[in-house]
């Protein structure tokens, strides 16, 4: 088996597309370098005839719950042919045949595959010539999965020895304000972009869209959408601040390849870390970016030029990474507008456009025929015909380069009265006023060893330890944020020896509603997925 973390690596890039390149032209023995993609679709189990519920894209390396069941899709170039295997958690390998119907050629489709209540590790593998590729597909049972029902029932009890009982993990949980609920940031924006994603691929300057739309990127906050730029090769990504304005981290989404939509699970998060209020910019940064992403150049005044024509690539209501073109009709130094959130006023040089804009292109680059971003696309004139306004590169440069944030007179006077901005979207008690989490009561029942934590100081048990073992072993901890009386979430450590898995229950009936990817196991979230 690969190690599982370069396989992670591959599967943050989106699509799982595996270029075999020159090794595999050499096994071939031919001069074009042949590629291998492996699809893997996800549905709920057991349906059948046309009234289906969609599948989801299934990323390499995460979990398919015991109620799901996949399907391989392989397209391939080269002469050869393939062979697609399944390889068990024991080993064992299964060849699965193409499904009954499907079309001879350089793509195959398996049948939809069911792994059963069970926690395991299987692979696919793909072989053509002397060259191989694989998915990695960990599937999990109902057990592990679990629901949010009542929180355990411990009697006050003991303490544990010393360094026993997860109280290390407790600990550490205790200390971090951890999101204990759904993220708010995802729960109703990702909504809307399943139903809106629609990717639109205009040809219009197709060589400069080929080359800069990949460092377009998506970005989805709770209560919108808009643009931005990728302009460091470790994540960094301008937009506006109106765009992210309320929110300490947003979505990030990568554009898709060919053919294929923005599903929640392409979600990158990313922190929200210097904002300039005045010019309506921020600076994001995604964590755990994929690696090779396209960084955009920001050009600077020189490039400039009354006239000349320029080019936007963004999200106009909600058809992505559309392509539109326009001219420079004129640079306009600290010029003022005044509106969006709090009704801030702004003031900025800009660049004055006829270029097609509407919502959804803020905060995304506008290019000159150069290729390099000279302006961000951030609002338009009220009652004008395609009068659009771009805060100018002199601008962006100026505010890559500072180090701390510009906020307008009104955030910078609620600063000062000590009143927060915003409150986060959701915090947890534990570890409030400096409370050392305390064992309140343990017991042993059916295998697993459950602590009780009180980890506020209220006297009541908000977090759980559970020491399962098995078969198969394992260790996680149940939290009721709320102190109701009902599990909220639940994390699983080390799947699979690997990362650090959190189950949301959001549902009426304790049900799983969305799943977090901590791939670090440094105890942030890196990606978010709803279930089939």
């Amino acid at each position: 088996m690969r190690e599982y973390r370069t396989v992670i690596a591959a599967a943050r890039r989106g699509l799982l597309m595996l270029a075999v390149g020159t090794a595999l032209s050499a096994a071939l023995g031919t001069a074009a370098a042949a590629a291998v993609e492996i699809e893997v679709l996800v549905r709920p189990a057991g349906q059948s005839g046309l009234a289906l519920a969609p599948a989801r894209l299934h990323r390499d390396g995460d979990v398919i719950l015991w109620n799901e069941e996949a399907r391989v899709i392989v397209r391939h170039t080269g002469a050869q042919p393939v062979e697609l295997t399944l390889v068990a958690p024991s080993g064992k390998s299964v060849a699965l045949p193409p499904a009954e119907g499907a079309a001879p050629g350089n793509a195959m489709a398996t049948d939809w595959i069911k792994f059963g209540d069970a926690t395991g590790v299987s692979r696919i593998v793909v072989r053509q010539g002397g060259a191989s590729v694989e998915h990695v597909i960990v599937h999990v049972s109902r057990e592990l999965a679990g629901t949010g029902g009542a929180a355990p029932d411990v009697p006050a009890g003991p303490a544990p020895a010393a360094g026993a009982g997860g109280a290390a993990l407790v600990a550490k949980l205790a200390a971090r304000p951890a999101q204990t609920k759904e993220p708010l940031v995802y729960a109703s924006a990702l909504g809307r972009v399943e139903q809106l994603i629609a990717v639109s691929r205009q040809r219009d300057g197709a060589k400069l869209y080929r080359d800069l739309a990949p460092g377009v990127v998506l970005v989805v906050a709770e209560d919108g959408l808009g643009s931005g730029a990728i302009v460091s090769p470790q994540g960094a990504v301008l937009t506006n601040w109106h765009v992210v304005a309320g929110h300490d981290t947003v979505g990030v989404a990568f554009l898709p390849p060919l053919g294929q939509t923005v599903r929640q699970s392409d979600i990158y998060e990313a922190r929200v870390v210097r904002l300039d209020m005045i010019a309506d910019l921020a600076l994001i940064e995604i964590k755990n970016p994929p690696p090779a992403m396209t960084v955009l150049q920001v050009g600077d005044m020189n490039d400039i030029q009354i006239g000349a024509e320029v080019h936007a690539i963004g999200h106009p209501l909600g058809e992505f990474w559309s392509y539109t073109r326009g001219v420079i009709s004129q640079v306009r130094p600290n010029y003022e507008w005044q509106g969006g959130r709090d009704d801030i006023k702004h003031s900025a040089t800009v660049l004055q456009t006829q270029t097609p804009l509407n919502p959804g292109n803020s905060g995304g680059p506008l290019f000159s025929s150069g290729e390099k971003i000279i302006g961000l696309n951030s609002f338009l004139k009220r009652g004008s015909q395609g009068l659009g306004f771009a805060v100018a590169a002199v601008e962006l440069n100026r505010f890559l380069a500072a180090k701390e944030s510009r906020l307008a007179p009104m955030a910078k006077k609620k600063e000062e009265a000590g009143t927060p901005k915003r409150m986060p979207a959701s915090r947890s008690p534990q570890g409030s006023g400096g409370c050392e989490p305390r064992v309140i009561g343990q017991k042993e029942a059916e295998g697993r060893t459950i602590v009780a934590y009180d980890t506020n100081c209220n006297g009541k048990p908000d977090t759980y330890y559970v020491e399962d073992r098995g078969p198969p072993p394992s260790e996680y901890v149940l939290i009721d944020s709320d102190e109701d009386g009902k599990i909220n979430r639940k994390i699983v450590f080390n799947v699979q020896g690997k990362y650090t898995l959190h189950v949301f229950y959001g549902g009426q009936d304790g049900t799983p509603t969305m799943y977090g990817y901590d791939y670090d196991n440094d105890g942030e979230i890196d990606r978010f997925m709803k279930p089939s």
